[in-house]
């Protein structure tokens, strides 16, 4: 006798990496109707989640942190790209100092960011110990919040680091950046993907197919009850919101 699964659904956030781009404007992707200043709000209106990749490159105005929070939905959700201070300049050594900074900055989107990603260098490979530690001191600042790590460097697929990532329940990102791409390793109870294009350098349009294969893997993680976060940077030529909204499309499908 079969019992219906009491496993409560996943959530998928879809969206691309970033919204800021003037070649999506003039009707690529932002109708010529919709000035810049709210190029966020109609994307917000077509998506249910951003990557913020200034975050990475400079400490954020909280000011400019909060219009976003108010221009967006209730149910709308940030990912934050990890200041590069703390991922690059410092390889993750010693960064308590400014992991205290960085937090006060995000803080304005504390209520719509419930995932932030960690990008290490290519010269980067991570010791273990460091890797714990890094881990231990981020999840003591940013409680209650995600964290997926983008390892852009093959000899970092290892299993003794996917392990310590497991004990924290971090999400290992999957990928297809050209020369380091990983698509079929778990290290936490949700997933975080990030599709760079075809090519893996930021160009070209997914096909239909590559998306139908796409979205049955993320129907799949939903009905195990794990919340799946997936952003294209396929930004060249607007290919990113395309096929984030035919991702959308599918995996909304029977």
């Amino acid at each position: 006798m079969s019992s219906k699964s009491n496993t409560k659904k996943g959530m998928v956030y879809i969206g691309t990496s970033g919204w800021s781009y003037p070649h999506w404007a003039k009707g690529v992707f932002y109708p010529k109707s919709v000035p810049t200043q709210n190029w966020l709000k109609y994307y917000a209106s077509i998506f249910n989640a951003v990557e913020v990749n200034s975050t990475f490159y400079r400490l954020p105005n909280p000011s400019l942190l909060q219009r976003w929070s108010s221009i967006t939905p209730p149910d709308f959700i940030f990912s934050i790209k990890i200041w590069r201070r703390i991922s690059h300049d410092l390889r993750l050594k010693n960064v308590q100092t400014e992991i205290q900074d960085f937090y006060p900055s995000v803080l304005p989107l504390q209520e719509k960011t419930k995932v932030f990603l960690l990008q290490t260098p290519p010269s980067f490979i991570p010791d273990i110990n460091l890797l714990n530690e890094f881990f231990f001191a981020w999840m003591e600042v940013f409680k209650n919040t995600l964290l997926a790590v983008e390892l852009r460097n093959k000899k970092c697929f290892k299993e003794e680091v996917f392990d310590v990532m497991r004990k924290h329940n971090i999400s290992l990102c999957l990928e297809d950046y050209k020369g380091c791409g990983i698509d079929d390793v778990m290290t936490a109870d949700w997933l975080y993907i990030r599709r760079h294009g075809p090519t893996g350098r930021y160009q070209g349009e997914y096909t239909h197919q590559q998306l139908k294969i796409e979205a049955e893997k993320i129907k799949q993680y939903l009905k195990l009850g794990k919340d799946v976060f997936i952003f294209f940077n396929n930004d060249f030529d607007g290919y990113a919101p395309k096929n984030a909204k035919q991702l959308m499309d599918l995996v909304d499908s029977k």
